[in-house]
């Protein structure tokens, strides 16, 4: 029986991790490195044939290869939903859940730091040479923040939040199971009591038809007036003109967002220049630390496959 064949398909890994995943698939997996713009990753037919995928790849390319595993190197898999891999025989698909909560969270710390202590007006005046002392900077030790979408990444940063003496309520559609790290847990019902209580609303929702403008007017319209929004996740769950709005009215304090419906977000866009709005490009689930935890996890999963044993992040077929 020949070997399977391993493709890694992930540019964010360095030589020498990509080095660490061909040692592990030593004396049973073929293995190879493909940069994710790699013609034969865009056409089925190309005779590259993997088993096994690392990284990226096309929903069109998963669906109509032969390729069976696909460890994906993103958390967020809203990009392969619906493309009938739930329905692939034998496939087997994997994400990278937990890989990039840390830094996401830091990210999501340096956002309301950035607003509440008003760095980019001191930022600009620096840039102009201006020493002006700012008095109206806020605080905050004693708010409330609310994390929607109460995941790992959700789990890290309530962790952070807690430790400079601010109240943390988390948001999810499973409350059964407590968690140390928030004062309270609301069902999606409850969505109303938990933004009226909090200064700071941090979105950390997935992708998909179901959280599609999640964040809308009405749901705007529930926080506090002079709160601030935080978007980490998918740009698809906030409705940017409801945001505009929120921003332009001054209902919102300010908001900062990392993803934007249309990435790289167009030059033309209102988002650009609407005060109070903080912009990073798509950048809160990356550090220079974080290949090193995908390789890890990429490699755990490898032996798991060689050995037979259940793979770490599987995804359901169900969800696919």
């Amino acid at each position: 029986m020949s070997k399977p064949k391993v493709v890694i398909s992930a540019d964010n890994l360095s030589a020498d991790q990509v080095s660490a995943i061909k040692s592990a698939c030593e004396g049973w997996a073929e293995c190879v490195h493909c940069p994710q713009e790699d013609p034969r990753l865009s056409n089925p037919d190309s005779g590259l044939d993997p088993h096994i995928l690392i990284g990226w790849a096309s929903p069109r390319y998963l669906a109509e290869s032969t390729l069976q595993y696909y460890l994906c190197g993103s958390a967020g898999i809203d990009a392969y939903l619906g493309c009938g891999l739930g329905q692939k025989n034998g496939f087997v698909m994997t994400n990278a859940a937990g890989v990039m909560g840390v830094v996401i969270a830091e990210h999501c710390l340096a956002m309301m730091f950035s607003l509440t202590r008003k760095l980019a007006l001191m930022f600009e005046q620096q840039q102009q040479r201006i020493f002006s002392r700012i008095w109206d900077g806020d605080e905050v030790a004693g708010s409330t923040a609310c994390i929607v979408g109460y995941g790992n990444a959700g789990m890290h940063l309530a962790r952070r939040l807690r430790a400079m003496d601010m109240k943390v309520v988390g948001v999810r559609r499973d409350v059964s199971k407590k968690d140390e790290h928030v004062d309270a847990l609301y069902p999606l019902e409850g969505m109303q009591e938990a933004f009226g209580q909090s200064d700071h609303v941090f979105c950390l929702l997935p992708g998909g038809e179901a959280t599609r403008d999640f964040f809308n007017a009405e749901r705007f319209a529930m926080m506090k007036p002079g709160s601030f929004y935080y978007s980490a996740s998918r740009g698809s769950v906030t409705c940017e003109d409801a945001l505009l709005n929120a921003l332009t009215s001054k209902h919102l304090g300010g908001a900062a967002i990392d993803v934007c419906k249309v990435e790289p977000l167009p030059s033309g866009s209102p988002l650009w220049t609407v005060p109070g709005l903080m912009i990073s490009p798509h950048s809160a689930g990356h550090s220079w630390k974080m290949p090193g935890r995908l390789t890890e996890l990429f490699i755990r999963n490898l032996e798991c496959i060689r050995d037979g044993k259940a793979l770490h992040n599987l995804i359901s077929p169900s969800v696919l």
